[in-house]
């Protein structure tokens, strides 16, 4: 709840400084999908499969000569199968966007962005349990089509930190898939 606040404060702040420019808003939800990022219990190489999760976020972009220029706030959380521990993400992401026509009134678009990602391994009450915060890159790969004034969208976002490191200790590696499906005003 705390970081559906915080992403909901970002959007707010975004809109209240960019009344004089010609900004879009995004609110988007989805699927965190399934990989093997995450603890590395004991050997490197020896990693525990994640179920899928949740992701939710929010962005603001406007348009610069062709190219889509904006700020993406995302968070996610998975869990280890059938555990109850898991890793959450916080990001904030720089990004560009190009889009392209894709068929009449269906916009497709590709992304690169660049960042910072808390990555927190929640252990579910383990002393083990922790966050770092790291520089880190998304790349994105999305559609959207006009709905009324606005539009609705669904992209795939890809995420990673630029190194891995350790909390008290262990490994926590991050790299997220997300398919996300959204509004666009």
């Amino acid at each position: 709840m705390k970081h559906l606040i915080a992403a909901l404060l970002t959007t707010i702040a975004f809109a209240s400084s960019a009344s004089a420019q010609n900004f879009t808003y995004e609110i988007y939800g989805g699927a965190a999908l399934k990989d093997t990022s995450g603890l590395q219990y004991g050997q490197p190489g020896n990693d525990f499969a994640m179920a899928e999760g949740h992701a939710l976020g929010v962005g603001a972009y406007t348009d610069l000569a062709g190219f889509e220029v904006g700020a993406d706030f995302m968070i996610t959380d998975r869990r280890y199968f059938p555990y109850q521990t898991g890793v959450e993400s916080t990001s904030l992401m720089l990004n560009g966007r190009y889009p392209f026509q894709i068929t009449n009134g269906v916009i497709g678009y590709a992304g690169l962005g660049l960042g910072v990602i808390k990555v927190e391994y929640d252990g579910n009450g383990n002393p083990k349990s922790g966050y770092y915060n790291a520089a880190g890159k998304q790349i994105s790969l999305g559609a959207r089509l006009p709905l009324g004034a606005n539009e609705v969208f669904t992209e795939i976002k890809y995420q990673t930190v630029f190194k891995d490191r350790k909390i008290k200790g262990m490994l926590v590696e991050y790299n997220s898939s997300s398919f996300v499906i959204g509004f666009r005003f």
